[in-house]
């Protein structure tokens, strides 16, 4: 059997078993040498066993170094271990058999509590923030867009009234069916399946009930609605979203007073310049259709230029709105009492995110089919502070990890937000260390 020898001295290293595994310590430097899966092995009878193994492994004394400690078994050159914990034992990896070394006392740094790696800055916050509002918010808009081709294919092909009679049950079946397995497979959701997964079974909620509902109320009020509405709350939506963003990413370089100037700034021009636009329109519609000085609500609504100007008013009503609401979704998504991009994985804050999106999405596309048609000749209608800024290291609500056996719940806790980190990692949305 090869002998095998200290990485850093080259002196031959010795075995002993520790905890039923074999561990190769250095009788000169006192270093212990760790093959691939040892040291999870040991730890699996509780941090402490380390300090057994220090005593199993004594240094001779004052020892020669190497300049390039080597691989025991490979002989390759070894690096810095990666990871929180093992950077701060300062131990050393082997590239390609993935055994660790750790100089004399090295081992007993791991006894403690598990390290808590720097929670990211602020850029990186804002960066994740982003991208799981940017999926939210342009799903919505893909969504309505959904709603807008399956009413108008229906109202092309001549079946929008055989929908509108039996469509309703089905609707709600598909519906029932993926809420059930968004809510009992949320786990699997949120740590193993894509965004794009999370996101199609909210499409199967979503479009067989509004296919329905605005087929329903294109034969009540006339085609064409649901197309408009759809795609006049998909542009309030992008518009309020984008605006948000671009405040939200702002925050840090610019002081208070400028910043609060900015955000009067926008909803002025929000409010402001769309309603002169659609005041003018309205009255160009009151003269075009000739209601007259004594012209009424119900009236205009029968007037296609009324309705386009009324819909001008509310492209920027509705965009003012939306971009406090957004604005408001990408402050929780930092919080350390609720979601948060730090303790989160995408895939959970894509899904609950998506609740309170679509809800939203769903009452103003409603009020506005409903209450205001926007083509011509329909009736209807008359016409949370987010929580504390400090950060708390343990969430007993998240639940990403199963308890193993011997498993503590601080390396329960450590499991889990290891797991939460490779996820964001794999996105390219990781913290990376400032030496």
């Amino acid at each position: 059997m090869k002998v095998k020898r200290c990485p850093k001295c080259s002196a031959p290293m010795y075995r002993r078993r520790v905890a039923e595994v074999e561990i190769d310590g250095c009788p000169e430097c006192g270093g212990v040498w760790l093959d691939r899966g040892e040291l999870e092995a040991l730890m699996s009878h509780g941090r402490e066993v380390l300090l057994e193994v220090e005593k199993q492994v004594v240094a001779a004394g004052q020892v020669t170094e190497n300049d390039t400690p080597l691989c025991p078994l490979c002989t390759n050159p070894m690096g810095p271990a990666r990871g929180a914990d093992l950077e701060r034992a300062a131990a050393l990896e082997c590239p390609a058999c993935n055994g660790l070394w750790f100089d004399d006392k090295a081992l007993a740094a791991l006894v403690g509590p598990p390290a808590v790696e720097a929670a990211p800055d602020a850029e990186l916050n804002d960066r994740r923030s982003f991208y799981i509002g940017d999926r939210v918010t342009y799903t919505q808009a893909a969504f309505l867009l959904v709603t807008a081709l399956l009413v108008t294919l229906l109202e092309a092909t001549g079946r929008s009234a055989q929908f509108a009679d039996s469509g309703l049950l089905i609707a709600i079946i598909v519906a029932l069916v993926a809420v059930a397995l968004l809510y009992f497979g949320r786990r699997k959701l949120y740590m193993e399946k894509p965004l794009w997964v999370t996101g199609l079974l909210y499409l199967a909620i979503w479009a067989p009930l509004t296919t329905w509902g605005g087929v329903e109320a294109d034969e009540h009020y006339g085609h064409g609605n649901a197309l408009v509405v759809s795609v006049v709350v998909a542009v309030m939506n992008l518009i309020g979203y984008h605006l948000a963003r671009h405040l939200r990413k702002g925050r840090h370089a610019k002081a208070g007073r400028s910043r609060k100037f900015e955000v009067i700034a926008l909803v002025a021009l929000l409010l402001i310049v769309p309603a002169l636009v659609g005041i003018e329109v309205f009255r160009r519609g009151i003269l075009t259709c000739e209601l007259g000085p004594e012209w009424t609500f119900a009236a205009a609504k029968q007037c296609q230029t009324c309705l386009v100007g009324i819909y001008i008013v509310l492209l920027g009503v509705g965009a003012a709105i939306s971009m406090g609401i957004n604005y408001f979704m990408l402050h929780c998504l930092f919080d350390p009492k609720g979601l948060d991009v730090v303790e989160n994985p995408p895939g959970e804050l894509y899904l609950k995110m998506m609740i309170g999106g679509l809800i939203v999405t769903g009452v103003a596309w409603t009020l506005l089919l409903v209450l205001l048609p926007p083509v011509a000749g329909g009736g209807g209608g008359g016409g949370k502070k987010s929580g504390s800024s400090s950060r708390r290291s343990g969430h007993s609500g998240r639940a990403y990890a199963t308890r193993g056996s011997g498993m503590t719940a601080a390396e329960l806790e450590e499991q889990q937000r290891r797991m939460v980190q490779e996820k964001w990692a794999k996105l390219g949305l990781h913290a990376v260390r400032k030496i």
